[in-house]
C-alpha cells in the first residue's frame, strides 16, 4: 500500500506489513541515488535494522531484475544498526521513473522480512541523501 502522508525528504512511502513499519523511498535523478529510510509505524519516527542489505527488484514481464541498497547508517543510528539504505544506478532510477515496470521492496526488521510491491508514483527532482 501506498500512502500519501507528509513525509520526512519528499519521497514516496511505502507501508511494511500491516503499517508496522514504513520505508520512505527517495530518487534523486541529478546522482541517480536511490534510498530508502526505514521508519515506525506512525512514519514519524526513524526504525533501526542490523541487516546489511535492502532489495528492490523491478519486473519485467516474467524476468526480475534485482538492485541491492547498501546499508548508509545514519549519525544517530546505533552501532550495528542502520536507518537507510541506498544505491547509485541509473537503471534502477529508469526503471522507477517508466512507471511501467512493478517493483517490490524487501526489508528485514528482526529476523521477519517485509515485502511490498509499489510503483513509483512521486514527481521528479526528490533527492535522497
Amino acid at each position: 500500500m501506498i500512502m500519501r502522508l507528509k513525509v520526512r525528504g519528499g519521497g514516496q512511502l511505502i507501508e511494511l506489513g500491516k503499517e508496522e513499519f514504513h520505508a520512505e523511498l527517495l530518487v534523486d535523478e541529478e546522482t541517480n541515488r536511490v534510498s530508502i529510510l526505514l521508519l515506525d509505524g506512525t512514519a514519524e519516527r526513524v526504525a533501526l535494522s542490523e541487516t546489511r542489505t535492502a532489495i528492490i527488484d523491478v519486473f519485467h514481464g516474467e524476468e526480475r531484475e534485482r538492485f541491492v541498497l547498501k546499508s548508509q547508517p545514519e549519525v544517530k543510528d546505533p552501532e550495528g544498526s542502520t536507518s537507510r539504505y541506498g544505491v547509485v544506478s541509473k537503471e534502477l532510477v529508469s526503471d522507477l521513473h517508466s512507471g511501467a515496470n512493478p517493483a517490490m521492496l524487501m526489508v528485514k526488521f528482526d529476523g521477519k522480512v517485509y515485502k511490498q510491491s509499489f510503483k513509483w508514483t512521486v514527481g521528479l527532482n526528490h533527492r535522497g541523501r
